[in-house]
């Protein structure tokens, strides 16, 4: 909604004054008109607090999903860890009761008549050698059992504090969400009520003008159906898909195994045909179109009310910067990724700045891919 939808229903009002002065239908709507401003006003300023708030929670909910992510990875990875010392643990073990075992065996008698079988001092000195190296190996594995077990012991630790924090973590982040819900619902309501009185006032302004012969401005404005419209986030969990293909890379955490290196996929990646339609997910009109070298040509969608939706990788787009869409509407073709050359769709949702999960935004059960994260 444009915070100048008032002015614009003032300036309508005001060629009217010298010739409906006397119509106490167009006196009564004026009055009328002008108190709807001023609650549109109030309106739109709470709407506006809203926003800022909502941007805020945006914010600290995407830290705080980054942060329980990258926690995940670390805490998979000293599970990893711990699972090896533990085997190593137990090799350790039973060598040192074996070797327990074979001294028991091996009574003093047994080391005299080892030294006393050499020929000659050569041999004695060699046998000597022997047993000083079987006593070093004896100590260097009591040294290794004691250094292995002391190194359990810290992963152990990590890895509760690290669960611990985890858990803190979530629970901050599921007071944060609830929050946020709490918001939306406020929001949710005020745009209601904004709507409702809205349409009052356009219905009075159909009456009057229906009066007055004057209702083709209106009508040719285009501004009533925007109105009575439905917003972006009414449509969470019905978008349709921007592309037909198959999601290969999901929202999350990526963890290179070859190189060791942990990457945030901020969006989902499509395998699709060469030049196949992208469509745009919900009305709105191009904000942006450009390229980048790593996704190649792309444009950027505006929703309104801080919703967006990226479109890369395409091959072609006839639209230009300010262009109206249509939900369902071809915004250009899909192109090929410019790394390994696969041909395909690269999509992310944001509110504000920050990223969202398209997951929870589209329609139908078919988007629930296994994570790939760990494959590769």
């Amino acid at each position: 909604m444009r915070g100048s939808f008032a002015a614009f229903i003032l300036s309508i009002l005001l060629p009217w004054t010298g010739f409906s002065a006397e119509s106490k239908v167009v006196e009564r709507v004026k009055r009328d008109l002008a108190v709807q401003t001023q609650e549109y006003q109030k309106v739109l300023k709470s709407l506006q607090n809203i926003n800022r708030e909502m941007k805020r929670f945006v914010e600290e909910r995407s830290s705080l999903d980054q942060e329980r992510i990258l926690t995940d990875v670390q805490l998979k990875t000293i599970s990893e860890k711990t699972q090896k010392i533990e085997a190593q643990l137990e090799s350790q073990r039973t060598l040192l009761l074996s070797k327990l075992a074979s001294i028991q065996k091996f009574d003093q008698q047994a080391w005299l008549s080892f030294l006393l079988k050499a020929k000659n001092s050569a041999q004695l000195e060699r046998n000597m050698k022997i047993l000083g190296l079987i006593g070093q190996r004896d100590v260097q594995a009591m040294k290794d059992y004691s250094r292995l077990a002391r190194d359990l012991g810290r992963q152990k630790s990590r890895f509760t504090e690290r669960l611990t924090y985890l858990n803190g973590l979530q629970k901050r982040i599921n007071e944060m969400e609830k929050g946020l819900k709490e918001q939306t619902e406020m929001r949710s309501q005020l745009l209601s009520s904004m709507k409702e009185r809205q349409q009052k006032t356009i219905e009075r302004l159909r009456k009057l003008q229906a009066s007055q012969d004057r209702t083709s401005a209106l009508a040719e404005s285009g501004i009533l159906d925007a109105l009575l419209g439905s917003s972006f986030a009414e449509r969470k969990g019905q978008l349709i898909s921007p592309v037909d293909g198959t999601v290969t890379q999901n929202y999350g955490v990526i963890r290179d195994n070859e190189y060791h290196l942990i990457l945030s996929h901020r969006g989902w990646m499509y395998e699709s045909t060469l030049h196949a339609p992208v469509r745009s997910v919900y009305d709105g009109h191009i904000v942006h179109r450009g390229f980048f070298p790593e996704y190649g040509n792309f444009v950027i969608v505006d929703h309104a009310d801080h919703y967006y939706s990226v479109y890369a990788m395409l091959s072609k787009t006839d639209l230009k910067v300010g262009d109206p869409v249509k939900e369902g509407q071809t915004l250009g073709r899909v192109g090929t990724n410019p790394f390994d050359g696969r041909s395909g769709l690269y999509f992310e949702i944001r509110h504000f700045a920050e990223t969202m999960d398209p997951k929870v935004w589209m329609k139908g059960k078919g988007y629930e891919i296994s994570n790939l994260e760990w494959d590769r």
